[in-house]
């Protein structure tokens, strides 16, 4: 039964990413998280996005559950800048 609900979830995932190609190929990158083995559902051996596997970047902020409200806190994360400045006078002409 875990087998089959595992072909599903591929199956699903193949789907989505199959519909939405012509927009991943447009695309300059790829967010993905997906650590360890999980990363094999997308970027495996013939799997939905091995021929984007230039473009596939890893997002460097754990996500807790797969939910709208989590991903949509890592998207603001990932289209924000932060600007660190060291320079003291560059400080002293900000402030």
């Amino acid at each position: 039964m875990r087998r089959e609900n595992e072909k599903k979830h591929q199956e699903n995932i193949d789907f989505i990413l199959k519909i939405n190609e012509e927009y991943l190929a447009k695309s300059d990158a790829i967010f993905v998280q997906a650590p360890g083995l999980n990363m094999t559902i997308f970027v495996g051996e013939n799997r939905s996005l091995a021929s984007f596997k230039k473009k596939i970047i890893n997002i460097p902020y754990n996500c807790q559950r797969a939910n709208y409200t989590n991903m949509m806190e890592i998207y603001k994360k990932l289209i924000s800048v932060q600007l660190e400045v060291n320079d003291e006078t560059i400080k002293n002409m900000i402030s």
